[in-house]
């Protein structure tokens, strides 16, 4: 009989690699508030990219493709899904934006999983979100020759329920007890969720939902900005088979969640690589003056605005403008002429 007791995790032994990556997690989360609070404006851009890829990722992951006009369209709420393709698309950014809006309100409580999955499947006409499930389901895979085999049988419908009540109630506890890294606890949840299956439909990208959800509520916010369905799904040969590994011996309380700690914490840690990354090339790019100088003392004799403006693609107008009224106040550059006939040279 399956049993969910996260208190075993206090007295675990965790090898070298699973250390090395929390510390290095740690490190990162130690300069978090810094780090965010450097661009505010690009945060704001990296966040929207962020969701946008991970709905085009997870979806991807499930076979489920639409134009990226309608794309757009569907995650920037100005249309309603017409396919139940669309309509998983539609769902998964609505619980996305929920979960990213209000993750400090929602409690690991299967009454809120299970308006999460509500959610997810609100633009599917007849769909059961919502509901636990009435029948048993697999964890299949193709063979080479195309035939399908079982490769992990859940638990049944009738032992559902409460396994669903005695993992969220435990994962709780052990997270409320501050003895056991939340790192550790993620992974962890997340295999027993899908060992589990709990839901007819839904149960993979439910399962990735809830990982984002944790990962915030843990206080790893480089989720938000960088897309972790992205990440998932450009190693994804490796999450299945960290999954896979991480789901034997589970039936007899003898399962080794480690493959899927550590593909959760590389992945995690890359994110906050990136994040860091995409903030310091954004923090290290010239300011508009020195951009307009630099191009000015690249000229051959004289020159216009409109050829300034031709060599800095990444300036508008009025910041060529400004920056060349500064260069003449600084004496790098000379006007001639007026109006359309303006040019300059340098001094």
């Amino acid at each position: 009989m399956r049993t969910f007791d996260y208190e075993k995790l206090k007295t675990q032994k965790w090898d070298n690699e699973i250390v090395f990556l929390l510390a290095k997690i740690r490190e990162r989360k130690g300069r978090e508030g810094f780090v965010l609070s450097q661009k505010p404006a690009l945060l704001r851009r990296l966040e929207t990219i962020a969701k946008t890829d991970s709905i085009i990722a997870s979806n991807a992951l499930e076979g489920i493709f639409v134009s990226p006009f309608r794309l757009k369209r569907l995650c920037g709420g100005k249309a309603l899904p017409k396919t139940p393709a669309e309509g998983q698309i539609y769902g998964y950014g609505r619980v996305l934006n929920e979960i990213q809006d209000r993750y400090g309100e929602i409690p690991i409580k299967v009454s809120y999983l299970l308006g999460l999955h509500r959610e997810l499947f609100a633009g599917c006409d007849g769909a059961c979100g919502g509901q636990l499930k009435n029948r048993q389901n697999y964890i299949s895979e193709a063979r080479t020759d195309g035939r399908a085999f079982v490769r992990f049988m859940p638990l049944s419908p009738y032992e559902t329920p409460e396994a669903m009540f005695s993992l969220c109630a435990s994962f709780q506890r052990a997270l409320d007890g501050g003895e056991i890294d939340p790192l550790l606890l993620v992974p962890v949840f997340v295999n027993d969720f899908l060992c589990i299956y709990p839901f007819d439909r839904g149960n993979n990208e439910l399962s990735r939902l809830l990982t984002v959800l944790l990962l915030l509520k843990i206080g790893c916010s480089a989720v938000r900005y960088i897309s972790l369905d992205k990440k998932i799904e450009a190693t994804k040969e490796e999450y299945y088979e960290a999954l896979n590994e991480s789901m034997k011996g589970w039936h007899e309380n003898a399962e080794d969640a480690s493959p899927l700690i550590k593909y959760l914490l590389k992945t995690v840690l890359s994110a906050y690589e990136e994040l860091e990354e995409k903030i310091s090339s954004s923090r290290e790019k010239l300011p508009a003056l020195e951009i307009v100088r630099k191009a000015a003392m690249s000229m051959r004799g004289r020159f216009t605005k409109t050829e300034l403006l031709g060599l800095c693609h990444s300036l508008g107008k009025a910041s060529v403008e400004n920056a060349l009224k500064k260069l003449l106040e600084d004496g790098y550059i000379l006007r001639y002429g007026s109006g359309k006939n303006t040019y300059y040279t340098k001094r």
